[in-house]
């Protein structure tokens, strides 16, 4: 493909070995080439390809670079030469069948309008139909973007929903369970009371019970999930897109939070619960 140096801009091209096309490379239509990394490793798979020559139509190019592109993964195959020198070279003149741009989506409203005011002057310039999609195609990468990014946040708000309702049944089954705990501790309780325990430390007591069950359940729920994902980071190697997936920090960290959180709310109803009992009739309870 022959490009403008600002093409790697567009496609966010890095140089992984050696350098990318510069002006310098357009200007003097230099003979030079960079190298996707699996066209490297096809015509180089032993030693670095910088200072190396291919032959493109029999004519030598010197491989000033390779590039990487973590986006793009099936663009790692091509070799970018100076669109200067591809024209000159081989007869294409002024010609070209791609043109590239980038937009700034905070001065405009929507990309579609970005491209009706595109492709209507392209219409009035080379007498055209503007509504004649033929004439010229256009692919509007950020309305794919965007699109993308709805369906990210559709999946997120499910899982929001899965996960609360999780959070929720896990409540009401702690909950459940501290019940029962403090209908079967109803004379320990009274005891506890009758030599002075207050209140507050029957209150404490229950709401520690809750949280270390939650806490404790939760945080190997937390682990498993980790290992699944290391398990996984292992099974799908080779797939870019899914490539080295990780658990969030931050995430993990409000996950604990919220497993505390919850632990408090299941073991409040039963610890008001507890608090109440009044150690006469506690002590009286078979």
């Amino acid at each position: 493909m022959g490009i403008h140096p600002e093409y790697a801009a567009l496609e966010m091209l890095k140089a992984g070995n050696g350098r990318l096309l510069n002006a310098s490379d357009q200007t003097g239509r230099r003979k030079v080439a960079i190298l996707g990394p699996k066209t490297k490793k096809e015509l180089f798979s032993s030693g670095s390809a910088v200072g190396q020559y291919v032959q493109i139509k029999s004519i030598p190019f010197q491989v000033v670079g390779v590039f990487t592109d973590e986006g793009d993964e099936w663009g790692l195959d091509r070799v970018y030469i100076p669109i200067s020198t591809m024209q000159h070279l081989f007869n294409r003149k002024d010609r070209i069948h791609n043109l590239a741009m980038t937009i700034d989506t905070n001065a405009v409203q929507s990309p579609q309008v970005v491209e009706h005011d595109i492709r209507q002057r392209l219409a009035q310039r080379h007498r055209f139909n503007v509504k004649d999609r033929r004439a010229v195609f256009m692919h509007n990468t950020l309305v794919s973007f965007q699109k993308y990014m709805r369906l990210f946040a559709n999946i997120r708000l499910f899982i929001w929903i899965i996960g609360i309702g999780s959070i929720v049944a896990g409540i009401v089954g702690v909950s459940n369970i501290m019940l029962i705990t403090v209908k079967e501790r109803t004379r320990e309780i009274g005891i506890r009371k009758a030599i002075g325990a207050s209140p507050g430390s029957i209150i404490d007591l229950i709401l520690t019970e809750a949280v270390i069950i939650t806490f404790f359940f939760g945080y190997i729920g937390l682990v498993a999930g980790i290992a699944a994902l290391e398990i996984m980071a292992h099974t799908i190697q080779g797939v870019d897109y899914f490539k080295n997936p990780e658990v969030n920090l931050k995430v993990a960290f409000g996950a604990v939070f919220l497993l505390v959180l919850s632990g408090t709310l299941a073991g409040l109803f039963p610890a008001r619960r507890a608090a109440s009992i009044r150690p006469v009739e506690a002590l009286h309870d078979e």
